[in-house]
């Protein structure tokens, strides 16, 4: 992840997107105070000298796959939500993640357009109605 210190606006409780898979993912995301409390334990936590606000423990850029091996699927092996037979591991993904972020809020209630953006796309929810129809029934 890539997210740097100057991507957060605390004063204004947002987040801007910088790098992503598609230019349209680019965006400026509002961030609960909840969350904005643990990016600052995060700033607090890192390596001293590193704009990266998820940095490795040496201060450099995460790799995503060593996020996935050493976090991800020994808390998923952990929490009953993955497992590892014969070296292969098969479970939660770190994608898997934002597909429960899209769940959570369309079931608190979220609009689909609301959640279109939040996500980054530019379909105004047509994609993740395809997707997520049963989440939405009034649509």
């Amino acid at each position: 992840m890539r997210l740097r210190t100057g991507d957060i606006d605390f004063q204004r409780g947002t987040v801007r997107v910088r790098e992503s898979k598609t230019r349209s993912g680019v965006r400026v995301v509002d961030v609960a105070p909840s969350a904005l409390r643990l990016l600052r334990e995060q700033l607090l936590a890192r390596p001293p000298g590193t704009e990266l606000v998820f940095p490795s423990p040496t201060g450099n850029l995460l790799d995503r796959h060593r996020l996935m091996g050493r976090y991800i699927r020994p808390a998923a092996v952990r929490a009953g939500l993955g497992e590892v037979t014969d070296g292969h591991y098969s479970g939660v993904v770190f994608h898997d993640l934002r597909h429960s972020f899209v769940s959570l809020i369309a079931s608190a209630g979220v609009h689909v357009s609301v959640i279109a953006s939040i996500v980054g796309h530019k379909d105004g929810g047509a994609l993740l109605l395809r997707r997520y129809r049963h989440l939405f029934p009034h649509e």
